[in-house]
């Protein structure tokens, strides 16, 4: 479904960090966290879309840039550019930058798999969206919005159709808002998705190893409105 220009809308853009199966959890990084941008559509058309070009265009010759976590800390692809430590250390203020002062709340939702056994029925990537929807709701109307429109990056055919059927299946029982859904790919360069997911690690980060410096969280941690986490594959 497509976005439409109803103001009375929230949008709201979701980034996965973690594992999302149900078997073992990875040691090093035993969780599933969603992280949720909620952003009026008047803002993001005004604020956040022109924000991201500019940052793209101080660093590349266009826009076509996918601003992805993964591949700035580890240099790839486009970031290859920034093995040099000034070059890197500007880019990360630039993205700093972005993140503080785009006009966003954020809202986390995490299941932490070393707490939770392996359960069909408590499937990780479903508990932890659940919990997010509920929260999202809330949040959406005491912004006075009367729906809202949820935009996802597509994970594969397979789990496209799973997570359609599954929000068939809960949709109504779990909120109190219309939720609208748009599943859109990577390669689309969809500026919310990529701010949700420059949120969306450092949050883990900070959950995994809560005592240690964390310089992007604590730009992150100033949109927060909301925080989950389910530890015990169902309790909250």
């Amino acid at each position: 479904m497509e976005l439409t220009g109803d103001e009375d809308t929230l949008l709201v853009f979701m980034d996965e960090c973690g594992d999302h199966s149900a078997g073992k959890a990875d040691r090093d990084f035993p969780l599933l966290l969603l992280a949720f941008v909620l952003v009026e559509r008047r803002r993001y058309a005004a604020e956040v879309i022109p924000a991201v070009g500019r940052l793209k265009l101080d660093f590349w010759p266009h826009e076509g840039v996918n601003l992805h976590s993964r591949d700035i800390r580890k240099q790839l692809g486009d970031f290859s550019q920034f093995h040099h430590a000034p070059d890197r250390l500007r880019l990360m203020q630039a993205i700093t930058e972005l993140i503080h002062i785009a006009p966003f709340e954020l809202i986390i939702s995490c299941f932490h798999k070393n707490s939770a056994e392996p359960d069909s029925t408590h499937l990780p990537y479903h508990e932890a969206l659940q919990h997010g929807l509920r929260l999202i709701s809330k949040r959406a109307k005491l912004l006075d919005k009367i729906s809202v429109t949820l935009i996802a990056e597509a994970r594969g055919k397979r789990e496209d159709r799973e997570l359609v059927a599954w929000l068939a299946a809960h949709e109504s029982a779990d909120t109190d808002i219309p939720i609208r859904w748009v599943i859109r790919a990577k390669r689309d360069n969809v500026a919310g998705l990529q701010v949700a997911d420059l949120c969306a690690y450092p949050a883990a980060r900070h959950i995994i190893k809560p005592s240690a410096a964390n310089p992007a969280f604590d730009v992150v941690r100033k949109h927060l409105v909301g925080w989950i986490e389910n530890k015990k594959g169902g309790d909250v």
